[in-house]
């Protein structure tokens, strides 16, 4: 289920992430990925890892990395 809240005043604005695109970039790479991503990704989008340290996937549209 997902909550979309118009009123941010009853929320410490420490707490809340309003960019979502930048939290991700910030904090999740694909060096930490383990098994379970790699078959989230595969099960999703038929993506494969190919480097995980500079985060290389192979999809059916050609590779793509940062």
């Amino acid at each position: 289920m997902i909550n979309i809240y118009t009123d941010f005043n009853k929320f410490d604005k420490n707490e809340l992430i309003l960019d979502n695109d930048a939290f991700f970039y910030e904090n999740v790479t694909s060096e930490n990925f383990g098994d379970l991503e790699e078959q989230v990704i595969k099960q999703i989008d038929n993506a494969v890892m190919i480097d995980k340290k500079i985060g290389t996937v192979r999809t059916s549209r050609g590779a793509t990395g940062n």
